[in-house]
């Protein structure tokens, strides 16, 4: 009984911890960078290798959507991290966001997000 008590308490302590797409984007992103590559192509590209990049034995939720102001954000679960892809006609900026500072698992996504540039 006292497992459960733990377990639920952990649980309810972590569900705190998310932090919202606009609060990581008003601290400002982790990482930022520059390609040639076409907005679409770039923000696909980090998608698919999120989601195929395993994490402690684990694959994680992705997904891809519209950035309010223009542009793609590709999403982790629970919002732990973010890439803003904002294409214009000479290049495309990628903006690298984490809920948390620069960790092993922040680490591994921007080394996936780099093939992508």
């Amino acid at each position: 009984m006292q497992r459960i008590i733990a377990v639920g308490a952990i649980v309810l302590a972590l569900g705190g911890c998310t932090t919202s797409p606009q609060e990581m984007r008003a601290e400002g992103p982790l990482k930022s960078f520059t390609t040639h590559k076409p907005e679409q192509q770039v923000a696909e590209c980090i998608l698919y290798a999120w989601q195929n990049e395993s994490l402690a034995g684990a694959h994680y939720n992705v997904s891809l959507q519209p950035r309010p102001s223009g542009g793609k954000s590709v999403v982790s679960a629970n919002n732990r991290e973010m890439a803003d892809v904002i294409g214009s006609k000479e290049s495309t900026k990628v903006q690298f966001f984490s809920s948390s500072s620069m960790s092993w698992i922040s680490d591994r996504r921007v080394a996936s997000l780099k093939t992508c540039l």
